[in-house]
């Protein structure tokens, strides 16, 4: 499976931009395809989590692709949590 392609990459090269972006893509694609709701909210948290991590790596904030898929998880993180905190994490 490609997520755990992409964590043993991970685990070989923690601090690599452009693999925690792909990873924090795989997962949320995980979050969406599973039925269980728990481990999707699980999966998209762990998504959210991956996406932040890559914007706070070296280069990360030059990559467009991680802010892209920040907001993405962002998005699908507040809306597994409900309407109010979607509305609270929109709020700036």
């Amino acid at each position: 499976m490609v997520v755990d392609f992409l964590r043993e990459a991970n685990t070989a090269h923690p601090a690599d931009h452009e693999i925690l972006w792909r990873l924090s893509r795989a997962c949320y694609k995980l979050s969406e395809a599973l039925e269980d709701k728990a481990a999707s909210k699980a999966a998209c948290a762990e998504s959210l989590a991956l996406a932040k991590a890559a914007l706070g790596a070296v280069g990360g904030d030059a990559n467009y692709k991680c802010h892209l898929y920040y907001g993405i998880t962002l998005n699908g993180d507040s809306g597994k949590k409900g309407t109010k905190t979607q509305l609270q994490v929109c709020v700036c």
